[in-house]
């Protein structure tokens, strides 16, 4: 029962990561030629490719949050998706937003890598990193989504003049951000290396102010 639990969990992975990185490639082709090799959608490959290549390879989790935990976490993914489809066509982006974007992206791409086999998307008890930027913050992937989150939101208000939805989405994706970190913490608390971590790196997601 067992070893078709982790052949089943292997499988899993490999059909999301495959299913990820297949998503960034038609996202490129996909894309009229004015858009395909702006800022944002080459950042979006990317991610997508590191995401899907980290699905791949990651390892099996020590142990699983419950899935009440689980459902306090996914409303966080679902605004940030929302927040990037309210967006203007890329090539539309004014340029401080496309670099914020940009910025952005290179910090989850990093935050991510340095994951490595540890890489997930839900709370689960892994290997602890504590290199990298997990060396300033203990979740630097989550202010970089925020980020990410931001910069849709300029281009939006930027394209419509209409800044009182963008800010409400904001707001919004602040709060489940900050929800998704006590809910996920209280769970990795469980693990002995990472109340170690949580005693050498203080901050959470803002160095020095939380």
């Amino acid at each position: 029962m067992t070893q078709l639990r982790v052949t089943s969990e292997r499988l899993s992975n490999v059909a999301m990561g495959l299913s990820v990185v297949f998503s960034g490639f038609m996202g490129m082709a996909q894309t009229g030629s004015s858009d395909r090799w702006t800022i944002v959608r080459v950042s979006c490959a990317v991610l997508n490719l590191v995401v899907g290549s980290l699905f791949l390879f990651r390892s099996r989790p020590k142990r699983e949050a419950p899935w009440s935990m689980i459902a306090c976490c996914l409303p966080s993914v679902l605004i940030g998706g929302l927040a990037f489809r309210i967006t203007p066509a890329p090539h539309a982006w004014p340029l401080g937003a496309q670099l914020l974007f940009a910025a952005a992206a290179l910090l989850v791409v990093t935050s991510f890598v340095h994951l490595g086999t540890s890489f997930a998307v839900l709370p689960a008890i892994r290997r602890v990193i504590v290199h990298g930027p997990y060396r300033v913050i203990r979740h630097p992937a989550y202010l970089g989504e925020l980020l990410l989150t931001v910069a849709c939101l300029y281009a939006n208000v930027v394209a419509t003049r209409e800044p009182l939805m963008p800010t409400t989405i904001l707001l919004v994706c602040f709060v489940t951000v900050v929800l998704r970190i006590r809910v996920e913490e209280r769970f990795l608390l469980q693990s002995a290396d990472y109340r170690q971590y949580v005693m050498r790196t203080a901050w959470r997601l803002f160095p020095r102010i939380w």
